[in-house]
């Protein structure tokens, strides 16, 4: 009997590597339609750690939004560099905690990282169109890190309640400051 178990274990690790790949089949029943050339909005939660995401630029070309809150991704590289029309990014409670890759996404306007691990923000000088960014309840700690987003130009709204850097003496002040260009800050508006 204790052979048999090996069997049924042996079994099932073969159906989870099958099932490790995210279909097209799977992806038009979460899209709700078969033409996936032409989904712009797309919500799942997977373990990207034995999910790849690399392709799904590559299959659903038009994305626009995509929803993975709830998902874990320790790195957003592992969305790959295909996701070229992305606009919105919901990573919430993903266990992030590595921006690198942030560059694949050229057309990312709002990027919402709530409850996960981010610290360095560097990767994020480049992302020149964003304009919301949501990084409530991460482990920001450094003031200096608010000056990496000095390159967003079109950022208006930043989130960083829940931050070790909100416990900064003129936290507030020294924000406004180096991002002149915002107009929200942890959801209350600015006067200016």
């Amino acid at each position: 009997p204790s052979e048999w178990n090996l069997g049924d274990d042996q079994l099932e690790e073969e159906e989870a590597l099958i099932s490790a790949s995210v279909t097209d089949e799977q992806l038009a029943t979460l899209a709700g339609t078969t033409e996936l050339a032409s989904v712009t909005f797309l919500q799942l939660a997977v373990d990207s750690t034995h999910v790849p995401l690399g392709t799904i630029g590559e299959r659903l070309p038009a994305l626009e939004q995509l929803k993975l809150s709830g998902s874990n991704m320790p790195c957003i590289r592992e969305l790959g560099t295909s996701l070229g029309a992305l606009r919105v990014l919901w990573l919430s409670r993903c266990g992030l905690a590595d921006l690198d890759g942030l560059g694949a996404l050229p057309q990312l306007s709002e990027l919402y990282l709530a409850f996960n691990e981010v610290h360095d923000l560097s990767p994020l000088m480049g992302a020149e169109r964003l304009q919301v960014l949501d990084l409530e309840a991460n482990a920001v700690a450094a003031p200096d890190q608010v000056h990496y987003l000095a390159s967003c130009d079109e950022l208006h709204s930043l989130t960083l309640e829940g931050n070790p850097i909100t416990d900064a003496p003129e936290y507030h002040d020294q924000v406004v400051q180096a991002l002149p260009q915002l107009r929200i800050l942890d959801d209350i508006g600015l006067i200016g």
